[in-house]
């Protein structure tokens, strides 16, 4: 026994050597590993379906199911809103009335749509939605899409398959996210980013949605799918959108706190 207790003093003087060193990695923000760096939060189909809406295109006749649907969203809180140009093109002389679904798959509320500018070009148009002196909207912010990467994650909120998507007709369609990378940034002749195409799922009805970083923030706006599948969709890069949004409001682009590159 006596002749044992050397040998036990020195195994736990060595283990509290290690509890040591393992502490001052710790302290250091480092692991064995290397330096780690801090998880990006994600956002939540919760906070974004706040700010999102369905859109539907109904015939005036009375009791007439809608002719189609898409997404749009809120981009401040007196009801200014953005979706695809194509999304609202030709409902007047083809007599369809766009409505918006407020709260669809849980407490929805339809409000009348008054389209305030498009551009066919960018395929973006501008809404009003509902009237002034409603209750106030729930907006996404944008981002600037300066700092994107090839797969950098991202997120699309929306309502895809529109109506044809809702278990329970009597609240509509529930809305939708879903997670995916960005496949490549599109540039113009000026070497500005114009378009940015995704990986990700989309369907009809998810026109107009919004794709989004980390932060919850719009980085670009879909506008179309470039396989039958739907697996690789393209979208309006955020500083264009601006440029069609800012006549009719002050939206400033924000400086996102986490990355949401690949190699982070």
């Amino acid at each position: 026994m006596d002749g044992r207790a050397p040998q036990m003093r020195k195994a736990i003087a060595q283990r509290e050597v290690e509890k040591i060193i393992l502490c001052f990695w710790a302290m250091s923000g480092y692991a064995l590993s290397g330096p780690q760096s801090a998880a990006s939060p994600a956002p939540t189909l919760t906070q974004l379906s706040q700010s999102i809406f369905l859109i539907l295109r109904i015939p005036d006749d009375p009791g007439s199911q809608p002719a189609s649907s898409a997404t749009g969203f809120f981009v401040t809180r007196e009801g200014i809103a953005v979706t695809n140009h194509h999304v609202v093109e030709g409902a007047e002389t083809e007599g369809l009335k766009l409505t918006a679904l407020l709260g669809s798959g849980s407490n929805p509320e339809s409000e009348d749509i008054e389209v305030l500018g498009s551009d066919a070009d960018l395929d973006i148009a501008i809404l009003r939605v509902g009237k002034l002196g409603a209750k106030p909207k729930v907006p996404l912010k944008f981002a600037s899409t300066s700092g994107l990467k090839e797969l950098d994650t991202i997120w699309i909120c929306g309502f895809p398959g529109g109506p044809n998507m809702a278990v329970n007709v009597t609240v509509g369609p529930e809305p939708a996210i879903a997670k995916g990378e960005i496949a490549a940034l599109r540039k113009d002749d000026a070497g500005s980013i114009k378009q940015v195409d995704v990986t990700a799922s989309a369907t009809f009805g998810s026109s107009g949605s919004s794709i989004v970083n980390a932060d919850g923030h719009v980085v670009a706006v879909l506008w179309g799918t470039k396989d039958r599948m739907g697996q690789f969709v393209s979208g309006v890069a955020s500083e264009r959108v601006l440029e069609v949004l800012r006549p009719y409001a002050n939206v400033a682009l924000e400086v996102d706190a986490y990355p949401t590159h690949a190699s982070d």
